[in-house]
């Protein structure tokens, strides 16, 4: 990571440049922070990914008799650095002090009050203050001290969380590189400056506070909880450093879209909505076998424990879920006898019958038995449901959503309401036996542990059997500009070359590719163990596009991400100019896509009147992040806009048609802006 460190000469800054040597720690000389030309000037021709702020005038005393140095460096010296931050999306770490806090009664939380000691607090707050303009900051309050305190004596009625600076050093570094946001307090145990002291000068002497000459406050102990949390992986966000395919830890950032709520948990308030936590939202590739992935993983409990989409709501899924199903089972010949026998496409009571009449154990190993078809996190059971309906085959859903989960076994669809993994597969063999095909969609780019995943795939499949999985292709997310498809969810922007890799080191291999048209740009991957099926010409095909293309090379990620920029400029200035005009603008889609699109943007309720969306367990909720209402489409009729942005744009043509009644425009981002007239062709 490319760090910049302001105050590199002071008693912490010296410390942190013996512990990172590339850090560029500039001296006051070549960056003066209170000179703004000069400090946006350096950050833009150094580029940094990091700024850590410590430079400050510290001296209590002497800004009590003078505060003008500290003013113009705590303050506008801060100013000016969150001000470059700010124009360049850098991160920006500042160092701020205890002495915010009251100071007479500790330890404090990073949410306590605050009421300064002195001055010098006051004017590191003030610095916090413009920090905080910056979206991905982190103000680190802390207090530390030389190697060995130097004093004579020291107070034993005054406490605190000081830290030896050789000591808390590498734990700052560690914070200020983690995706950590907010506020965080650091330092040692609380104790007092005795205790403090005395650790490493034996012949310091005890003091009260009452035989000092100066006032100082009794107690700024620090509660270092989130810190504590946070280093034992108990916190719902962890970076994500190596590669998780080649364990590489030569990762490009190339995309930054700042600080996003999470794109699936809609709030019942728009004032809830608009307060949601924020993280770090960056895409980086690994120059080694070329995955994307984003910078830090969301704890999946938290994201899909509870998960608002569903697949069955959408017309142009069911479409594409009905003639999966046709042409898998035409090509591994999943239709058995028994399902030829007693059920036609639209017959599966009959297959249920004939399932009860034989022992659970005899069906598994009958030669007899409909095949057993397992979709991984298969959300409501819209693919099984076509399955078995074309099929007749045995089909078992496996998805983490207790919500979800409900609706599938509602609707006839076997489901464990658990996470993929080995442990799970194993159970799913003891009680139902192996399945022929194992399908995936739009999930195993969700995945952190893909290796896991293909090793569970791979204990549970029957020799004979395939893994196909369907996933946002890479090519296309670059082509088609789909930035707003880069949410927490999607941990892994996938080409087939990273797979390709990844399957051969996990014993298996890929046999076919087969692009679809369905979300905007799909690639559907048949896998197997190697030698079960002959390898299709498309194999190495797609592997020889990806490299004349440049998907292993850093750089063509890097001049992607431009445009990318200027995509966003153009969607802001477009929308801005139809509001000036007057103009009414609804969107049509909450989905994840939507919510980075409109957070990316910046379009709030000043810009986007309502979304409607199909979902029922959406409507009447708000849009993370803007706090826009999602509605029905009665309020199409009822409040009709002028404009609708489709959000959910991969499914436009069905959106135009299932809205014949809009008189009004219709609005395409990506990858392009377009303006489509209520009588444009559809087709």
């Amino acid at each position: 990571m490319k760090i910049l460190l302001t105050g590199g000469s002071g008693l912490l800054g010296t410390e942190l440049c013996q512990l990172a040597a590339d850090l560029d720690a500039p001296s006051p000389e070549v960056l003066d922070v209170r000179n703004a030309e000069l400090v946006a000037e350096y950050i833009d021709r150094t580029a940094p990914e990091l700024v850590i702020h410590a430079a400050a005038i510290t001296d209590n005393r002497a800004i009590e008799a003078d505060p003008r140095e500290a003013l113009e460096v705590n303050i506008k010296g801060s100013t000016n650095v969150a001000l470059a931050c700010l124009k360049r999306r850098t991160r920006l770490v500042y160092l701020s002090t205890d002495y915010v806090y009251p100071g007479d009664q500790g330890p404090y939380e990073e949410s306590a009050a605050l009421h300064p000691f002195n001055l010098y607090a006051w004017t590191k707050l003030a610095g916090e203050a413009a920090v905080r303009a910056v979206p991905n900051h982190l103000i680190i309050r802390l207090s530390f001290g030389p190697k060995v305190l130097s004093y004579s004596h020291a107070f034993t009625d005054k406490w605190s969380s000081k830290e030896y600076v050789d000591l808390l050093a590498p734990q700052l570094l560690e914070a200020a590189m983690s995706p950590l946001t907010g506020v965080l307090n650091l330092g040692g145990e609380r104790r007092s400056l005795f205790d403090f002291a005395r650790l490493r000068n034996p012949e310091v002497q005890p003091l009260r506070r009452e035989q000092a000459v100066h006032d100082s406050p009794s107690d700024t102990s620090l509660e270092l909880e989130r810190w504590r949390r946070y280093r034992e992986g108990e916190g719902p966000l962890h970076p994500h450093a190596r590669c998780r395919i080649c364990d590489s830890a030569k990762l490009v950032k190339y995309l930054d879209l700042g600080m996003m709520p999470l794109a699936n948990n809609l709030e019942r308030s728009a004032i809830e909505a608009k307060r949601m936590q924020r993280f770090p939202l960056q895409v980086m590739v690994c120059e080694d076998c070329g995955l994307s992935q984003l910078s830090v993983v969301i704890d999946p409990e938290l994201l899909f424990s509870h998960y608002t989409y569903r697949s069955s709501v959408n017309k142009g899924y069911l479409k594409h879920c009905r003639q999966m199903a046709k042409e898998l089972g035409a090509r591994l010949a999943l239709q058995s006898k028994v399902s030829e026998g007693h059920a036609s496409s639209r017959h599966s009571e009959g297959i249920a019958a004939v399932e009860r009449s034989v022992p659970e154990s005899e069906r598994m190993r009958s030669e007899e038995t409909p095949a057993l078809v397992v979709d991984i996190a298969g959300n409501d059971g819209a693919l099984l449901g076509e399955f078995r309906e074309e099929l007749g085959v045995r089909v078992l859903n496996v998805d983490p959503a207790q919500n979800l989960a409900e609706i599938a076994e509602s609707k006839g669809i076997p489901t464990m309401p658990s996470f993929w993994s080995v442990e799970l597969a194993k159970e799913l063999v003891e009680k139902h036996g192996q399945p022929k095909l194992i399908t995936a969609t739009n999930v195993f780019a969700h995945v952190d542990d893909v290796r896991g995943f293909l090793r569970a795939v791979k204990l549970a499949l029957r020799p004979d059997g395939a893994l196909v999985l369907e996933f946002p292709y890479l090519l296309e997310f670059l082509d088609g500009r789909e930035f707003d498809t880069v949410y927490f969810e999607h941990l892994s922007y996938v080409g087939c070359l990273p797979l390709m890799r990844l399957c051969a080191d996990e014993g298996l291999c890929i046999f076919d590719l087969q692009p679809q048209d369905i979300h905007g740009g799909t690639l559907r991957v048949f896998i197997a163990s190697p030698g079960a099926f002959p390898e299709a010409p498309a194999v190495s095909a797609f592997l020889e596009r990806e490299r004349a293309r440049g998907l292993d090379q850093s750089q063509t990620y890097l001049s992607w991400a431009a445009q990318v920029d200027a995509l966003v400029e153009e969607l802001r200035a477009e929308l801005g100019a139809l509001r000036k005009q007057g103009a009414k603008i609804a969107a049509f889609g909450a989905s994840a896509k939507g919510n980075t699109l409109l957070n990316v943007c910046g379009f709030g309720t000043e810009t986007i009147a309502y979304i409607v969306d199909d979902t029922p367990e959406k409507i009447g909720k708000f849009s993370p992040g803007t706090g826009i209402p999602i509605v029905s489409r009665s309020e199409l009729e009822s409040a009709p806009p002028d404009y609708l942005l489709i959000l959910a744009w991969n499914f436009a043509k069905e959106i135009m048609r299932s809205a014949p009644s809009f008189q009004g425009k219709w609005l395409i981002p990506v990858p392009s802006f377009q303006v489509l007239s209520n009588t444009a062709e559809h087709d």
